[in-house]
C-alpha cells in the first residue's frame, strides 16, 4: 500500500472483506457497487477530474482518486465506458450522462455505489468509522424523537447516533443532485430496523416541522470492521413526489 499505509491506521485486516460482502448481498438489483482502499494513486487520466484537486493535500488526492477508481469499476459492470467523474461546487460527483451514484472514504478506504439513471432516482452511500458520536454532537444530528428511540436500538458495536448520522449523510448525498439545496440533519427522520438492518426515512417541511412525508427508498446499514457504512436508493418506479415533498 505504499507510505500512506505507514501512515495511517488501516484497521483490521478484514474491514475490506467486510465491506464487499455488505456491497455484494444488500443492494437492490440495478445497483452496482465497489469498495477499494485508498492508496497512492497517480494523476488522473481525466483534466476534469485533476482540476477539482489543485491545493488539496496529498491524502485528499489519494482519497478522491481512489473513489474515483472505485466508482469506474462499478460504473463498467453497468456497461459505461471509463470517463471522467468531476464535481459540482458542493463537491458530489457529476455522473456520466445515464447514470446516477454516490462516493465514500473514510480512513483507509473508498467506496462507490452506482446505477443507471432509468432504473433509480439517486443513489446514496456514506463510510465513517464506528466510534461513538462526539456526546456534543448528538443535539445537532439526532431529533426529539429519534433521541427516544435510542433506548429500543441494541445492536452490538454500533453507536445509535453515529449510525443516525452515517444514515442521514447517505440521505443527503441522494437527494441532494435532485434537490441542489441544502437540508438539515433535523428535517430529515429516520427509524431503524435492527434485526434486517434497514431503515426508513421522512423529510420535514423546513418551516412547518409537523408536516414531513416519508421518503419511498430503500436503507441499509452495516457495521463493516472498524467502519459503518449506511446506504439509501430510491428506484425510479418510486413516486417523485411524495405527499406534497419534492423530492
Amino acid at each position: 500500500m505504499g507510505a500512506l499505509s505507514a501512515q495511517r491506521d488501516c484497521g483490521s485486516h478484514g474491514t475490506l472483506e467486510a465491506l464487499e460482502a455488505w456491497l455484494a448481498v444488500w443492494p437492490p438489483e440495478g445497483c452496482v457497487a465497489a469498495a477499494t482502499r485508498i492508496i497512492e494513486r497517480p494523476r488522473s487520466a481525466f483534466p476534469a477530474e485533476e482540476a477539482f484537486l489543485a491545493g488539496a493535500i496529498a491524502h485528499r488526492r489519494h482519497e478522491f482518486r481512489s473513489g474515483r477508481v472505485a466508482a469506474r469499476e462499478a460504473l463498467a459492470r453497468l456497461g459505461c465506458a471509463p470517463a471522467a467523474i468531476p464535481a459540482h461546487a458542493e463537491r458530489d460527483p457529476i455522473w456520466p450522462d445515464g447514470f446516477v451514484g454516490s462516493i465514500a472514504h473514510t480512513g483507509c478506504f473508498a467506496l462507490a455505489l452506482v446505477a443507471r439513471a432509468g432504473d433509480f432516482q439517486a443513489v446514496g452511500i456514506d463510510l465513517e468509522d464506528a466510534a461513538a458520536l462526539e456526546p456534543q454532537l448528538i443535539a445537532s444530528i439526532c431529533r426529539p424523537d429519534e433521541s427516544a428511540a435510542a433506548a429500543g436500538f441494541a445492536v452490538p458495536g454500533i453507536d445509535y447516533a453515529k449510525l443516525c448520522f452515517v444514515a442521514k449523510e447517505s440521505l443527503l448525498k441522494a437527494l441532494l443532485p435532485r434537490r441542489r439545496s441544502a437540508l438539515r440533519f433535523d428535517q430529515l427522520r429516520v427509524q431503524f430496523d435492527a434485526a434486517r438492518c434497514r431503515f426508513r426515512a421522512w423529510l420535514h417541511d423546513a418551516t412547518d416541522d409537523a408536516f414531513c412525508a416519508e421518503i419511498a427508498g430503500l436503507g441499509n446499514f452495516c457495521r463493516c470492521g472498524d467502519l459503518l457504512a449506511a446506504a439509501f436508493v430510491i428506484s425510479e418506479r418510486a413516486e417523485g413526489q411524495k405527499d406534497g415533498v419534492q423530492l
